[in-house]
């Protein structure tokens, strides 16, 4: 009986950790629609559209910035504030993964097995 109780707990625990606050700004990659929506107090406030091939699509925020890398070789800088696309940028014909640094963003290509290194701009 302790036992399941600690992992009544514990589940109940994760659940809570990994859900979000209702205030937070929510961007889910939307594959088949090539968007990104916008998810804002649980519900979906706008969408960021034509975003490129968005099967393994990847966004990640660092400061005021957020990245977005598509399948097919697109590096887009937006604003999470605004929604809006800042730049964008076509590194190969597959890009399958990113770090973002202080002074730049390295993007890892799959189709031609290299890495681009990229000014945050």
């Amino acid at each position: 009986m302790k036992l399941l109780l600690l992992s009544v707990v514990l589940l109940g625990s994760v659940l809570f950790a990994a859900t979000p606050n209702a205030s937070e700004k929510i961007f889910v990659v939307e594959r088949e629609s090539e968007s990104v929506a916008v998810i804002n107090k649980g519900l979906v406030k706008s969408y960021m559209e034509k975003m490129h091939n968005m099967n393994h699509g990847i966004i990640k925020f660092d400061g005021k910035d957020g990245y977005l890398i598509s399948r097919d070789g697109y590096v887009v800088r937006f604003d999470p504030v605004s929604e809006k696309v800042l730049n964008e940028y076509k590194t190969s014909k597959s890009a399958i993964g990113f770090v973002i640094a202080d002074n730049y963003v390295a993007v890892a290509n799959y189709d031609d097995k290299s890495v681009d290194i990229l000014t945050r701009d």
